[in-house]
């Protein structure tokens, strides 16, 4: 069975941080540009579901914005026969639920409602089933554990993958204030799950090193230029044989933007061109990085923080020529 596994899409977000002078169409650069491609995706992959885990919609702007593209994409997922099921986040526990339950015919469903665990089974079209347990966040804050009332699935001829939106935290620190719904990797293992989908961090990791793996999908676009490196959403292939069942999963970008950072050493740089040469390499190197990384053609900007560093007689003029580069479009 072939998933696509996507969080914190936070429609209705324009990245922050984007050079102005550049005039960048906004409609290009929103989050929603990442969850059209993922449509796309899904529909030309022949995906069997999209699981979604929590902050579809941003909690500061939560009007008919980011519902227009939503609902726009779920009408071509439901055309092509793809369901969708996703969990509330602590920015839209409130109007997600809204949209599912205005059309409930439709394959849109947002499990785990009030944080009740809630278990469903997919059909593939080929026949195969998985087991989806999910957790909704209940509201804006949730200090608590997110595992109060969680039973282990009810027996399962497929895998199980388990929904959850929460703050990842290690073994022995204690949650924070900030933390929503904090929970360890410990906490992780033990049940009959195969696959963990964890939103709320923005950072994308596939982690296979416990004895449950664990996928954070990450936001689907950044949102500022803290989030570095490709934002999409993870294509997951889930198989089962007499003796094993495997889970593989690989994240396809799908960002119209992308943040990234570099460092360079100037040590000994006498030449003023020399220095303009070698800062438009590096970011050269960054943009050609990013560029071979998008297969997908989706990106339409690459934002570059560039450090400089060393000893160089030239250092009263660097500032100058950096800030005449940055404005090069």
């Amino acid at each position: 069975m072939r998933l696509l596994c996507a969080s914190d899409l936070h429609l209705g977000r324009q990245p922050a941080g984007l050079p102005g002078h550049l005039a960048l169409d906004p409609a290009r650069t929103a989050t929603s540009a990442a969850w059209d491609a993922l449509v796309d995706l899904a529909r030309d992959a022949d995906v069997d579901a999209v699981l979604l885990a929590g902050n579809v919609i941003d909690r500061e702007n939560r009007s008919f914005e980011p519902l227009g593209p939503l609902e726009r994409g779920l009408t071509v997922l439901a055309q092509n026969g793809i369901p969708v099921y996703a969990i509330a986040g602590d920015h839209d526990f409130d109007v997600l639920r809204r949209i599912a339950d205005h059309d409930p015919v439709a394959p849109f469903h947002v499990i785990g409602r009030d944080g009740r665990w809630e278990q469903v089974t997919v059909e593939a079209s080929g026949g195969e089933t998985i087991t989806v347990v999910g957790w909704s966040a209940p509201g804006p804050a949730h200090p608590g554990t997110p595992f109060v009332g969680f039973t282990p699935p009810r027996q399962s001829d497929g895998p199980v993958v388990a929904l959850l939106h929460a703050s990842l935290i290690d073994e022995d620190d204690e949650a924070g204030p900030g933390d929503y719904a904090p929970v360890t990797r410990h906490d992780l293992g033990g049940w009959p799950v195969d696959l963990w989908v964890m939103g709320h961090g923005h950072s994308p990791h596939y982690d296979t090193d416990d004895v449950v793996p664990l996928l954070k999908p990450g936001s689907g676009s950044p949102l500022d230029r803290r989030e570095r490196g490709p934002h999409g959403a993870w294509m997951v292939d889930l198989a089962e044989t007499d003796d094993a069942r495997t889970v593989e999963a690989r994240l396809v970008p799908l960002a119209p933007v992308r943040f990234a950072a570099t460092e360079l050493d100037l040590t000994g740089v006498d030449d003023l061109a020399e220095v303009e040469s070698r800062i438009i390499g590096a970011v050269h190197e960054v943009l050609n990085d990013a560029t071979g990384d998008d297969p997908g053609g989706h990106l339409i900007c690459v934002s570059c923080d560039l450090t400089l560093r060393g000893q160089t007689p030239l250092h009263a003029h660097i500032p100058g020529l950096v800030d005449d580069l940055a404005r090069t479009v």
